[in-house]
């Protein structure tokens, strides 16, 4: 086997990911052994040739072996997602755009919240939320005017060259091992995108709403367990502790699901500052 690495190392060659199983081959016995046998393998110029290829498993039938079907022409589909790419903060005027942005959203709400104004007296907390606004555009406005002053304070990642031959080919691979070509529900199969989004979300949503039953307790007195002053849980969080917690997040990795990493909240911290602040706060 190891000689049979070094071979695929030499001639340049990938293997094709298998979607949908994890095993291709079976004794046929009671208590079955199960093995991964069959396999294909691709050349760097066939996979920049046909990088939306697909491979699966088919029905045994006859044999001890799934056949494989490959094709060449399925495109993985998804919902359009905002994704943070990194070199971002490395283009000029990054900060720009993201101040630009935070001051266009609250130049938003006082525009909305004036339309209101001319219909009808605003209620004590629109009056606040508008005041508020204006000073952050204030303060956004003035930011803007120092911000050349702090690109020379930005700590880029040592990163190495991307654009290279490798690097596509492995973004192409885990986009198509990260596809789902089809699900089977009740017995049925979907492959429409459509369809198993919302197979998906109708599943999930069933899930997470059905109450949960204890069939049990535990007596922590009963097991002489010490109690705790638990009261500083309640505390809200510090900016001390929100910016280290910040500091120690992975630059490319997204901590939710709207696609901002972490490199994003250690640039543009000085603009989002205070509404991550009152985002920690409110709960």
């Amino acid at each position: 086997m190891r000689r049979f690495g070094r071979f695929l190392g030499a001639v340049a060659v990938e293997e094709i990911h298998l979607n949908g199983r994890l095993f291709t081959w079976t004794n046929e016995r009671l208590r079955p052994t199960l093995e991964r046998i069959d396999r294909a393998f691709a050349s760097v110029g066939w996979l920049e040739l046909y990088p939306n290829h697909h491979m699966r498993a088919l029905s045994s039938d006859c044999s001890d072996h799934a056949p494989l079907l490959l094709r060449m022409d399925v495109v993985p589909w998804a919902r359009k997602r905002f994704r943070f790419r990194s070199f971002w903060t490395k283009l000029p005027g990054f900060l720009d755009v993201v101040a630009s942005a935070y001051l266009a959203i609250a130049r938003k709400i006082i525009l909305r919240l004036e339309c209101a104004q001319d219909r009808r007296p605003l209620s004590t907390e629109e009056c606040a939320l508008r005041k508020d606004m204006k000073c952050k555009c204030l303060g956004l406005a003035s930011l803007l005017r120092t911000i050349a002053r702090q690109h020379s304070r930005l700590m880029f990642l040592a990163e190495g060259d991307a654009n290279t031959r490798f690097f596509h080919l492995q973004a192409c691979h885990r986009s198509r091992k990260n596809h789902i070509a089809s699900l089977t529900v009740q017995g049925n199969d979907l492959v429409l995108s459509e369809q198993m989004a919302d197979a998906l979300y109708e599943h999930y949503s069933a899930l997470l709403s059905t109450p949960f039953q204890r069939s049990g307790n535990v007596n922590f007195d009963g097991l002489g367990i010490t109690q705790h002053d638990l009261s500083m849980l309640d505390v809200c969080f510090s900016e001390f502790e929100i910016w280290a917690t910040i500091k120690e997040l992975p630059s490319d990795k997204a901590p939710g699901p709207d696609g901002f990493t972490g490199l994003f909240y250690k640039v543009a911290w000085p603009i989002i500052k205070q509404d991550v602040l009152n985002a920690f706060n409110a709960f």
